[in-house]
Protein backbone atom coordinates (compact mmCIF):
# COMPACT_ATOMS: atom_id res chain seq x y z
CA UNK A 1 0.00 0.00 0.00
CA UNK A 2 2.85 2.13 0.53
CA UNK A 3 3.86 2.47 -2.90
CA UNK A 4 0.16 3.71 -4.01
CA UNK A 5 0.73 6.50 -1.76
CA UNK A 6 3.92 7.30 -2.97
CA UNK A 7 3.20 7.15 -6.27
CA UNK A 8 0.02 9.54 -5.69
CA UNK A 9 2.25 12.01 -3.99
CA UNK A 10 4.68 11.71 -6.59
CA UNK A 11 1.66 12.73 -9.19
CA UNK A 12 0.58 15.22 -6.85
CA UNK A 13 4.50 16.36 -6.86
CA UNK A 14 4.54 16.63 -10.10
CA UNK A 15 1.09 18.37 -10.92
CA UNK A 16 1.96 21.07 -8.44
CA UNK A 17 5.24 21.50 -10.62
CA UNK A 18 3.27 21.59 -13.94
CA UNK A 19 1.09 24.56 -12.32
CA UNK A 20 3.54 26.37 -11.43
CA UNK A 21 5.84 25.84 -14.15
CA UNK A 22 2.79 26.94 -16.38
CA UNK A 23 1.55 30.08 -14.61
CA UNK A 24 5.88 30.84 -14.81
CA UNK A 25 5.66 30.46 -18.24
CA UNK A 26 2.33 32.33 -18.59
CA UNK A 27 3.74 35.67 -16.81
CA UNK A 28 6.98 35.89 -18.79
CA UNK A 29 4.63 35.47 -21.72
CA UNK A 30 2.42 38.26 -20.41
CA UNK A 31 5.56 40.24 -19.32
CA UNK A 32 7.09 40.33 -22.90
CA UNK A 33 4.04 40.71 -24.55
CA UNK A 34 2.88 44.07 -22.81
CA UNK A 35 6.62 44.79 -23.75
CA UNK A 36 6.62 44.76 -26.96
CA UNK A 37 3.24 46.39 -27.27
CA UNK A 38 4.52 49.32 -25.10
CA UNK A 39 7.63 49.44 -27.83
CA UNK A 40 5.13 49.33 -30.40
CA UNK A 41 2.77 51.96 -29.33
CA UNK A 42 5.83 54.25 -28.01
CA UNK A 43 7.63 53.80 -31.56
CA UNK A 44 3.87 54.70 -33.24
CA UNK A 45 3.42 57.67 -31.20
CA UNK A 46 6.71 59.02 -32.41
CA UNK A 47 5.98 58.05 -36.07
CA UNK A 48 2.62 60.25 -36.00
CA UNK A 49 4.63 62.82 -34.11
CA UNK A 50 7.66 62.86 -37.16
CA UNK A 51 4.97 62.98 -39.53
CA UNK A 52 2.74 66.11 -38.09
CA UNK A 53 6.01 68.02 -37.81
CA UNK A 54 6.66 67.62 -41.40
CA UNK A 55 3.46 68.68 -42.54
Amino acid sequence: MSGFNGNVEARLLEKRFENKLKNFLTNELKTLYNSQLTEFKTASNEDCDLRQRKT
